[in-house]
């Protein structure tokens, strides 16, 4: 496994267009978390034990696990999700905000399914900004409607990723099977004309590519074709595969190796501890806190917010094992890019 970067990459405007918008966020007691956790990450990677009582720096909530498309290396488009599929519950995602906004930066509200399929997003996300989070969604954009559109602005959102693979039907349908990229392309759009109307930079509209053998070629035009289609930033993504299969990773893996998140060695992860446990707050739709996006099929289940899953002894005890020399790496740390 190799590492492979994400960065946002801007769309004829300046990068630090929205900088402003995360200083908003900033408070002494939230800056003095992100030190202190810093210095347990240190203290842990010694051998040591953690001596700080720290919080999550960011929190994610899963609006939804369930999703329209049938992407094929996607847990939930392939049916791999053993939960009950469901939207998460305003109350619910209340009582997480409420823990954890004091001392939390960022809100991600996605994990699986499609977060605006949840008929109640738009007041989680409402939520969120009224904390002062800097709030982010991911969509694979086919839920822009006007209503919608209308929320997205009205409420704040900083920022919104829309999964768009290839700049055209065909490339775009090998992965986002049951999806339109001419629809998708159309709400993007008019998300772009309504912040104009309005005269709004937010939300800020990524444009994010899964990296793949057929979407490769099409990188030197990616930036063009998502300034074109109302885009103010892009993104370039590796992509997680569950089908190891030779066949499989001949179909999927790019050939530039700086976009492969496998290889062909089979040396062992390396153990280095994760700094994401310790800072990333995950919550699936139930409620229940998993320790980080890898554990897709929500295996290790670390408790509830209201049992202060965050300080609980399952998580302080899943944290000691990472850490440790002593114990093998949990099966979802091999699909992970830190390691």
């Amino acid at each position: 496994m190799i590492l492979v970067t994400g960065n946002y990459e801007p769309v004829g405007m300046t990068p630090f267009l929205y900088l402003p918008e995360m200083l908003k966020t900033i408070t002494l007691r939230r800056c003095a978390n992100v030190f202190f956790a810093f210095l347990n990450y240190i203290f842990l990677r010694l051998g040591l034990k953690a001596p700080f009582k720290t919080h999550a720096i960011t929190i994610s909530l899963e609006l939804s696990s369930v999703c329209n498309l049938n992407c094929p290396e996607c847990a939930c488009g392939t049916g791999k999700i053993n939960r009950q599929p469901q939207f998460m519950l305003p109350e619910t995602a209340t009582a997480i905000i409420k823990a954890h906004s004091r001392y939390a930066f960022i809100a991600q509200l996605f994990f699986q399914g499609e977060p605006m399929m949840n008929p109640h997003w738009a007041t989680i996300a409402n939520q969120c900004r009224a904390s002062k989070l800097f709030t982010i969604i991911n969509t694979n954009g086919h839920f822009l409607t006007d209503s919608n559109i209308v929320k997205l602005i009205k409420f704040d959102i900083n920022r919104l990723i829309v999964s768009i693979d290839g700049i055209d039907s065909a490339t775009y349908e090998k992965y986002r099977r049951g999806g339109s990229l001419e629809k998708v392309i159309s709400g993007a759009k008019k998300l772009a004309q309504q912040k104009k109307i309005y005269r709004k930079k937010n939300p800020e509209i990524v444009f994010q590519t899964l990296v793949n053998k057929h979407t490769e070629s099409q990188l030197n035009d990616y930036k063009s074709f998502a300034k074109k289609n109302g885009a103010d930033s892009v993104r370039k993504k590796s992509m997680q595969l569950y089908d190891r299969t030779p066949e499989n990773l001949i179909f999927w893996l790019p050939t530039n190796t700086q976009y492969q998140r496998y290889n062909s060695s089979k040396r062992p992860i390396r153990k280095t501890g994760c700094f994401r446990v310790l800072s990333v707050a995950l919550y699936t739709t139930n409620g229940a806190l998993i320790p980080c996006c890898f554990d897709k099929a929500a295996k290790f289940n670390l408790g509830n917010v209201e049992q202060n899953a965050w300080f609980g002894d399952t998580r302080k005890t899943f944290i000691q094992n990472l850490f440790s020399l002593k114990t093998a790496n949990p099966e979802i740390c091999n699909y992970c890019t830190e390691f």
